[in-house]
């Protein structure tokens, strides 16, 4: 049994594609490539605004480590001020 997109979705996808066809000044049935390739993208994997999510924990590690390790140098650089006077 193969796919049969829904009728809402067909025509989101032509709406799509007659938006790119205005939009880029292009051939319909090129922006009906297009279109139906994007569309293929997207349903594959996991969306990309979910996907960028996972870059928070990062950026939060990374800047604990850039802070702590700034912090440690300003630290020893006062012991070493301290020491030898």
């Amino acid at each position: 049994m193969q796919y049969q997109p829904s009728p809402a979705r067909t025509e989101i996808s032509l709406l799509r594609a007659k938006q790119i066809s205005f939009t880029l000044n292009i051939a319909a049935e090129e922006a009906k490539q297009i279109a139906e390739k994007d569309r293929a993208i997207r349903q594959n994997g996991m969306p990309f605004s979910v996907a960028l999510l996972g870059l928070i924990p990062v950026s939060v590690g990374l800047a604990y480590l850039v802070f702590y390790y700034a912090g440690n140098t300003q630290r020893m650089g006062d012991v070493r001020r301290n020491a030898g006077q």
